[in-house]
């Protein structure tokens, strides 16, 4: 375990190297609070207060020096220490955003959303504003109820976007949307990361009152569930090649295992 918190609501993590390779760093929401710290848990910092709204959803280009983080609603920009926000996107009290992504090679934001208003996959970029508001994906996808989805992850090795539904399926597809093709349809529990160096899914499972970790080919062939955690919600991993790590937050804490779940 890396670090507890007392009052975890939705852990993103997101691991950058500077560019200067001084430091790596863990960004997540804790309370939400926009925080950071090291790989080992310590020099913990706030780097975006949570007041008067709570961001919960958050996504990091290290490369580009850029923070986002939204609050359901607002969409915010900053530099990687939290200083010169600026805001992106407004879409409405009832926007609800569920997850937002990076596409660093593009310089765009995938957000998913689980509401009525803002169902289905949008698109925008890194500099919009409340006056360019994102743009749905067309993404072919049928769903029994209203198209949601719960978290999104890019993979660079190939350009695309792979994504959780409401409907518990895996998916992936082209960062416009299109292409879009069922993996799993495994109850998929939210969270989902790539390991783009050795082209694997990652995703959480719940099934029968058990959450578990799994992983599988970009292909989806090839599952295999790496970590079972019983009862214990695992609310959200993200996958680091470079590190042989997964990090994932349950339980008001942060964990790491490796690539294959040692």
């Amino acid at each position: 375990m890396l670090k507890g918190y007392q009052t975890l609501i939705f852990c993103v993590l997101f691991l950058f190297v500077y560019q200067t390779s001084q430091a790596q760093k863990l960004y997540f929401s804790d309370g939400g609070d926009v925080m950071r710290m090291n790989l080992d848990g310590t020099g913990v910092q706030v780097i975006v207060p949570g007041t008067p709204y709570s961001y919960n959803y958050i996504a990091v280009d290290g490369y580009a020096n850029l923070l986002f983080y939204n609050n359901g609603q607002q969409t915010y920009s900053s530099k990687l220490d939290g200083t010169s926000q600026a805001e992106i996107t407004d879409d409405g009290a009832l926007a609800g955003y569920s997850n937002i992504a990076v596409v660093p090679d593009y310089e765009v934001l995938i957000y998913a959303g689980i509401t009525d208003d803002m169902d289905d996959l949008w698109r925008g970029s890194y500099y919009d504003d409340s006056s360019t508001p994102p743009v749905r994906l067309t993404t072919g996808i049928i769903m029994s109820g209203d198209e949601e989805y719960l978290d999104i992850a890019y993979n660079p090795s190939e350009e695309k976007i792979y994504f959780t539904g409401y409907d518990g399926a895996v998916y992936s597809a082209f960062q416009d949307g299109s292409g879009a093709t069922m993996i799993s349809a495994s109850n998929a529990h939210g969270p989902i990361g790539v390991d783009y160096m050795n082209g694997k899914v990652y995703w959480v499972q719940y099934n029968a009152g058990v959450y578990s970790i799994w992983s599988a080919n970009l292909n989806g062939s090839g599952a295999v569930n790496l970590l079972s955690n019983a009862g214990t919600s695992i609310e959200s991993l993200d996958v680091y090649p470079e590190q042989n790590a997964v990090f994932f937050a349950q339980t008001n804490a942060i964990y790491r295992m490796a690539l294959n779940g040692v």
